[in-house]
Formats: structure tokens, sequence, C-alpha cells
């Protein structure tokens, strides 16, 4: 247990166990105010970006404790031919509309471990997903494809969302054209919402994009501090940062600096946002810590 000011953060190991194969990764966690839902993924270790499945657990002491985590029926992959499809979703609760659901991704490889980078619009490898959850079991409970208003080969709505007071949501994408490699992502703010059980995108912003970076801009994370829209974002260089006054068209990207103007060297990484007390923080890793035997430096996490 550590404690800075008024927060106080408490470590807890969970679901330990480690097979030197897999590993868990893509952690998602949510709550209505009495139930806790954790999600995570198995990655394969000798392989690059393939995933197996996702467990669920359940908590209903504001996540003190979390039940065994249970397989997913609905994410188990499935075959055409020599393609496997494997899926992933994260969970989340919206306030407004007291729905749980998930949002995530179908993902295709050859011959079962190798992604499939470059496809067409009509034959994309990877797909938007939406999932319904049943929190009292802990469990997604079907899933199905929805469209979206902008070409792709691969896409996938990503990160943390951002619920509107009339109960629309802000979620973020990225996103690789058809017929391009990944050097050509960039990431999108889309307005989503449940008409009864479907899942619409009603319009997308502008594209979050600079091609100077080697793989492009992908991995966006939303958040809102008084009338102002942050997204932070992932780059192989850096990590970078853009604003906007309505939530879906932002400034172009900057990389994230201390206050000297220095860069932040996080690198090659996802970032994300904590909301406390009326501030916002960044949840981040970096080099420069003692930690050049870690891959890509990717502990220890701060804040």
């Amino acid at each position: 247990m550590e404690t800075h000011s008024d927060v106080t953060f408490f470590r807890q190991r969970l679901f330990p166990g480690f097979d030197g194969k897999m590993c868990k990764v893509q952690p998602s966690i949510a709550t209505d105010g009495n139930v806790v839902l954790m999600t995570w993924q198995n990655l394969l270790l000798t392989g690059s970006d393939v995933f197996y499945g996702e467990l669920m657990a359940r908590s209903t002491n504001n996540a003190v404790s979390f039940a065994p985590g249970v397989d997913q029926e609905m994410m188990k992959s499935t075959w055409n031919g020599k393609t496997r499809t494997a899926y992933y979703g994260c969970v989340f609760y919206s306030a407004k509309m007291k729905r749980w659901f998930g949002l995530g991704a179908g993902q295709c490889y050859v011959d079962d471990k190798k992604p499939i980078l470059v496809s067409s619009e009509e034959n994309p490898s990877t797909f938007p997903v939406v999932y319904d959850v049943d929190h009292e079991r802990g469990v997604f409970v079907s899933k199905r494809k929805f469209s979206v208003p902008f070409k792709y080969s691969r896409t996938l709505p990503f990160g943390q969302i951002l619920e509107c007071d009339n109960g629309d949501m802000l979620v973020p994408f990225y996103v690789i054209p058809p017929n391009e490699k990944r050097s050509k992502s960039y990431s999108i703010i889309a307005r989503c919402r449940f008409e009864g059980d479907e899942f619409k995108v009603l319009s997308a912003g502008s594209p979050i994009i600079d091609n100077k970076y080697p793989r492009g801009i992908g991995e966006p994370s939303l958040a809102k501090l008084g009338n102002k829209f942050f997204v932070t974002l992932r780059t192989d260089v850096q990590g970078l940062w853009a604003s906007s006054d309505d939530g879906m068209n932002f400034t172009k990207p900057q990389p994230w600096r201390w206050d000297d103007g220095s860069l932040l060297e996080n690198y090659n990484t996802q970032q994300h946002w904590i909301r406390f007390k009326e501030a916002l923080y960044l949840a981040y890793t970096r080099k420069g810590a003692g930690n050049d035997h870690v891959f890509r430096h990717r502990a220890p996490i701060f804040m």
C-alpha cells in the first residue's frame, strides 16, 4: 500500500499462474456501483499478437476480491478453412442506459498463428464487434459485427470511451485503410448509440493522422476535463496527445512532454487516463526508470 496526498494505492496480484506458454494481457474493468467485471485475454508468447480466448471475473465487494475467471464461450475462435478468427472484447457499463455491453473485434489469422495484416474492404482481417453481457453470471452472451462510416481493411474500437448526457457514446477507433499495411494507420472518434439491441455508429470525426511515424497512429484513449476533450495515442516513436472542443475533431497530435519541454520517453506502448477529483492523470510507461531489462520498458506504470 502507498499513500500520496489524498490517494491511496493498493497492489494486489490477481489470478496468478504462469505456464511459460501464455500470458495474460488486455485487461478491462467496469462497474455499475454494485458489480465489478474484469476481462483479460490469453497471448501466445512465441508469436506476435496471437490471441486465444478471453476470461471474465466478477466481484461484488468493489474489486477487493474476485471470483475465479470464467472462460468465455463467445470468445472461442471460429474457423473458415485455414483461417482462424480470434475474438476479444472490453467490458463497459452505460450509466445513462443502465446497460452492460462489450466492444471489441474479430482478428483473422492464417494457419492459426499468422495475423493477416493486409486485406481489402470486402474481406477485412479485423472487424468491429459488439457484445451483450450478463453481469449476474459474468459472461458475454452474444456477439455481432456492426457497421462504421469509414472504409477499412482492419479496424477496432479501442481504449477508453466517453458517455454523453443523452446516452450517446464517443468511441475511439484505430483504422487501417483497405489494401494498406499498418504504416498507414490512423485514429478516429465515432459517435455511437444503442437503438434497441442494435449498436449504431452515427458519425465519425476527422482522422487523427501523421504519416511521419513508422506504423502510423493507433490505440487511442479518450477523456474529458471541463469542456475540453483529450485523446492519448500510441506510436512506435513516442506517445502523443491531442485536444478537442467537440470530442470528434482534434488538434494536430503532439508528443507528451514534461514542463521543461523534454520528452516523456513513452514509446510503442498504450497510455490511459485516470479521472479523479476534477483532475486528469495519465497512466503510462517510459524509459529512464532503471527498467532497461523490461521489454519496451513496459514496467513500472507511472501516473
